[in-house]
């Protein structure tokens, strides 16, 4: 009977913290609050990485435009067809402009405009080597005749001194098919996905008539480098100070793709009484206007409760699998359009003193849809992403809790990120202005499980509280606000921080408030040796009252990359 005791007291303890799930997470109910952490840590490296991607310009030969005057005789007549021979299908989309200008009365002028409409045509679809020409004709009966000449790509060459790495998985093209600018710019995306690749290219003109080489120039770098880094984004219940470890493989297979492992773990290291462990890995590889990315990560958490009459160890572990696919949609001179679907795998553990509580496990399965919009305009950059996560009982997931009241897993909800960076010069040093927002929107209106959640008030959300104390909801969003200037001489940037974020839905009744706001200044730096750190302090703008925070609140990063 003597260990029934703490036993019976953690059963009860983990079934009111698992059933009642969305709340604001206090120091004593640590796993949900550490995997909303985690969750939040990936979406704000998810959306570095697609601070980083290159802008693609790709070098092209002046394409020698023929033409051929119309005589001053046949300055003007009716034209009642127009045949636009040599037209390969895939270009099709240019006989909607040219029946626009059958059965009327055409000027000198007028065919060389409609000429020129479809020349601009095909360099805004990337038919950069594609033209349309008017041939030697009498046309007299009324019919004018133009004719396409298709640009085609010959091969694909390597510069003298070029590092020679396969190009096939990474292009959307073959020898001999219609060369399309934007077809070339997606594989050079590909290439230069991979850290330690530098890629540039040329189209190059051929003794060939209607045919262009592409040339790569590529520069390798080490295909294996890692990072070991040091911060305090943990938390007190868990480790408060975290270690990370990563290692990362370019070009594994030749095909361009990238293997990244990695381990996080707290730094305090106290053993049986708290502690923390997250190891992850994830593989990338393209395959022309598709990216297939394979993850999973496993999170365990344990720490000591005090008990009566003993103390005990609660614990838990997750592991999560992430299948995604993404697939270019359109690609222009200024935007991309994807499509992205991600099949999420989860499962999780809930232990005291290494006994199984089996009503808390869980097994669940979602599936996620998303459109994204990647636009350039200037210097700028917008990212827009809108997508739909449901529950789903595939690939053997538990079935649905059928009590009214509770969590539940088949869930239905929206999901949306922007992003926009905007850099400038302030005064005589370069300075930039990003804004991000994410949230989403449980559109059933049920209770959802904590890790479904969104969750606010970390150093990942919303800026200024210590993490100790967060809100949660079934719904909800944050908007993260950043100015920044360079300092050379310190090879480091300056940067002020300004977040705000709300959560709602049927939990947050019980929460002291529902929005949060707060402020961060910071500087960060990064050297060729190649070290980099980020320290910044913050402090609460808003808070409801009753939420507990510390009123000033410090953080530090510091990395090593090698």
């Amino acid at each position: 009977m003597k260990r029934s005791a703490p036993i019976l007291i953690a059963t009860l303890s983990l079934s009111i913290l698992y059933t009642l799930p969305v709340s604001a997470i206090k120091a004593s109910e640590p796993f949900i609050q550490q995997e909303q952490l985690n969750q939040a840590r990936q979406l704000e490296q998810w959306k570095k990485d697609r601070a980083v991607l290159p802008r693609i310009k790709v070098e092209k030969a002046v394409l020698e435009r023929h033409t051929q005057e119309i005589s001053p005789s046949m300055a003007a007549f009716y034209v009642d067809e127009i045949h636009l021979e040599g037209l390969p299908e895939e270009l099709d989309f240019l006989n909607d402009r040219v029946h626009a200008y059958e059965k009327q009365k055409l000027s000198m002028n007028d065919i060389e405009k409609l000429v020129r409409i479809l020349n601009q045509k095909l360099q805004d679809k990337g038919y950069v080597t594609t033209q349309v020409v008017i041939p030697e004709q009498n046309i007299s009966a009324g019919t004018l005749h133009l004719l396409c000449l298709p640009g085609r790509l010959h091969q694909v060459i390597y510069s003298q001194g070029s590092k020679k790495l396969p190009w096939q998985n990474a292009f959307p093209i073959r020898d001999g098919d219609l060369l399309n600018l934007r077809m070339l710019e997606e594989g050079l995306e590909n290439m230069k996905r991979v850290s330690s690749q530098e890629v540039s290219m040329k189209i190059l003109p051929t003794a060939k008539a209607g045919y262009s080489d592409l040339e790569l120039t590529v520069q390798q770098g080490k295909q294996v480098h890692g990072m070991l880094s040091s911060d305090d984004s943990g938390m007190k219940e868990t480790g408060k100070y975290q270690w990370n470890a990563g290692i990362v493989f370019d070009d594994v297979f030749h095909a361009n793709d990238t293997l990244q492992l990695s381990a996080v773990l707290d730094g305090s290291r106290r053993g049986s009484e708290k502690g923390s462990w997250y190891q992850s890995f994830s593989y990338t590889i393209p395959k022309g206007k598709d990216r297939l990315t394979i993850s999973h990560n496993r999170n365990r958490y344990h720490q000591t409760v005090a008990g009566i009459p003993y103390d005990f160890i609660s614990s838990g572990k997750t592991q999560t699998t992430r299948f995604t696919y993404d697939h270019m949609i359109s690609r222009s001179q200024s935007e991309r359009k994807a499509l992205d679907i991600s099949m999420i795998k989860r499962d999780s553990h809930y232990f005291i003193n290494d006994m199984e509580i089996p009503v808390q496990a869980m097994d669940t399965t979602a599936l996620e849809v998303g459109l994204s919009d990647r636009i350039y305009m200037g210097r700028n950059t917008l990212y827009v992403r809108l997508g739909h996560k449901q529950g789903t009982g595939w690939m053997g997931a538990q079935k649905e809790n059928t009590y009214p009241d509770s969590p539940k897993t088949r869930y239905q909800m929206w999901l949306f990120d922007i992003d926009w960076q905007q850099p400038f010069t302030m005064g005589h040093r370069p300075a930039s202005f990003s804004s991000s927002l994410h949230g989403q929107w449980n559109t059933k209106g049920n209770r959802l499980y904590g890790v479904d959640a969104i969750s606010i008030g970390n150093r990942y959300t919303v800026r200024g509280f210590d993490g100790e104390y967060t809100l949660m909801g079934e719904s909800g969003w944050y908007l993260r606000n950043e100015l920044s200037s360079s300092i050379p001489t310190l090879h480091s940037d300056i940067y002020l921080g300004l977040d705000v974020g709300s959560v709602y839905g049927v939990s947050t009744d019980v929460l002291v408030g529902r929005t949060i706001a707060g402020i961060a200044l910071g500087l960060r730096g990064n050297f060729s040796s190649g070290l980099s750190y980020d320290a910044l302090i913050s402090h609460s703008l808003y808070k409801p009252e009753g939420y507990h925070t510390r009123k000033w609140v410090p953080g530090f990063t510091v990395s090593w990359n090698f």
